[in-house]
């Protein structure tokens, strides 16, 4: 009697991890045949594949292991893949790039093999060894194979200042041709200014109260003709100078310039 029950211990002692094993092993299959239907249905085929490596064993249960099985090879046909491939400035074919996949690292370097993704938008960068980079949006549908997306580098910048021509310094000759006629106006206006005055003067001498309608009228024109000597005078002056401060005036500059019969004058507010 005593030798029976020292030959059901050792059994239970040696069985218990076995069945322990067992237990363990059945579940596991079976939260991985639960999480792959999830993440299938998710469109996350690359966790959906994990969880089906997990519960296609001949240790599950073999009603699951014949569902893992069966959706294996259903989301291998519906998983879509693509093949990278980059091209140098020259043209040619280069592996030294690497691809970004929605922001995380998919490729270090190209290797012309296919690659899976899951179906849906996805947002490529390829980044060569230069820094240069360029980006595409691809929907990849499911069935879709050996979707061919190409890219190539990116035109260098350029390193070298571009030499630009030598800006003119000078005032524009515009400037210089009001400003003359200005002195030539000032100059009239000299002339017929001083001799207004000394014929006023000769009348006042002569004349004075009783002087000649024509005498009078004569002065009258001539001052006249002075004061628009002054006013062309005083309009080319403001010309010149607005052609030649043009190119420095900005879009918050007032320029205000006034000729009349009383005179000219130009305002400029910064």
């Amino acid at each position: 009697m005593l030798r029976a029950r020292l030959l059901l211990i050792v059994a239970l002692t040696f069985a218990t991890p076995s069945v322990c094993r067992a237990a363990s092993t059945k579940q596991a299959c079976l939260t991985a045949h639960a999480e792959a239907q999830r993440s299938r249905m998710a469109k996350d085929f690359a966790a959906a594949k994990a969880q089906l490596l997990v519960c296609n064993q001949d240790s599950c249960p073999g009603p699951v292991a014949e569902d893992c099985a069966r959706w294996l090879s259903e989301l291998l046909g519906e998983q879509p893949t693509v093949v990278f491939v980059a091209r140098d400035a020259q043209g040619q074919d280069t592996p030294e790039v690497r691809v970004w996949m929605d922001g995380a690292l998919l490729l270090e370097r190209l290797d012309g093999h296919a690659v899976e993704v899951n179906p849906g938008e996805h947002r490529f960068r390829f980044e060569w060894p230069g820094g240069q980079s360029t980006e595409s949006r691809v929907v990849m549908h499911a069935g879709e194979k050996a979707r061919r997306l190409e890219a190539a580098a990116p035109a260098a910048a350029l390193t070298q200042p571009v030499a630009l021509p030598a800006a003119d310094e000078g005032l524009p000759t515009a400037a210089w041709v009001l400003w003359g006629g200005g002195v030539v106006a000032g100059g009239a206006f000299a002339v017929l200014a001083i001799s207004g005055r000394s014929r006023e003067s000769e009348l006042a001498r002569t004349c004075a109260g009783h002087c000649a309608a024509d005498d009078v009228s004569g002065l009258r024109r001539q001052y006249v003709a002075a004061d628009i000597s002054l006013v062309a005078a005083l309009a080319a002056a403001s010309a010149g100078a607005i052609v030649a401060l043009w190119p420095t005036f900005t879009k918050d500059d007032t320029l205000s310039v006034r000729v009349g019969p009383a005179g000219a004058d130009a305002t400029l507010r910064f």
